[in-house]
């Protein structure tokens, strides 16, 4: 019984090294990809980023997806692009989920598709990325693709200025609200917006 017990913790010993190893690995390949990027090298840096997706690396995802958007080295491939950028958003990137949303709600390089444009902006923003609770308070203010919801609006455009939001209108926003001690009517919200 002792010599199984010590198996199976030389065992899992064994595996928990593995999986180190092979995690920093992959961290090494995206710092990799990273460095020849920023030296201009875009095809080396495109293969790594690939072989870094590849490994789930839901950033190196996101800069495929940019690859194939912006046709650099490779040909463009705007499907591909949305292909890569929904993976990425699918493994957490709110980045990627934003730019996912917007592409739907336009209908760039995809059909309009607004219920999904409102859930990859609600996944943005629920991994506090500014601008996917911004796009989102904008979904809600002007009823697109969700029903039209004062309420909500304020609340993602908040959240939005509380996760850093540079913009005037935050700066407004919250100095009617230190202005007025109390709570904006969601009209007074509409009308501010």
């Amino acid at each position: 019984m002792k010599n199984q017990s010590m198996f199976f913790s030389v065992v899992l010993s064994l595996i928990v090294a593995i999986t180190l190893n092979g995690c920093k690995k992959d961290k090494e390949l995206f710092e990799q990809a990273n460095t020849a990027y920023k030296q201009g090298n875009y095809s080396s840096a495109f293969q790594l980023y690939e072989k870094s997706c590849e490994k789930n690396n839901a950033t190196a995802c996101f800069f495929v997806g940019y690859f194939y958007n912006e046709g650099k080295v490779i040909q463009q491939d705007r499907k591909k692009s949305i292909q890569f950028l929904e993976k990425s958003c699918d493994m957490g990137n709110p980045q990627a989920c934003n730019s996912v949303g917007v592409n739907y709600e336009l209908g760039v390089d995809v059909e309009i598709n607004l219920e999904k444009a409102v859930k990859f902006q609600k996944k943005s923003c629920n991994g506090n990325y500014y601008l996917g609770c911004d796009e989102l308070s904008k979904l809600y203010r002007e009823g697109i693709g969700v029903e039209r919801d004062l309420n909500a609006a304020e609340k993602y455009f908040h959240k939005a200025c509380n996760l850093g939001m540079p913009s005037y209108e935050c700066e407004k926003y919250n100095q009617k609200n230190q202005n007025n001690n109390s709570k904006h009517s969601v009209g007074s919200f509409h009308k501010f917006r």
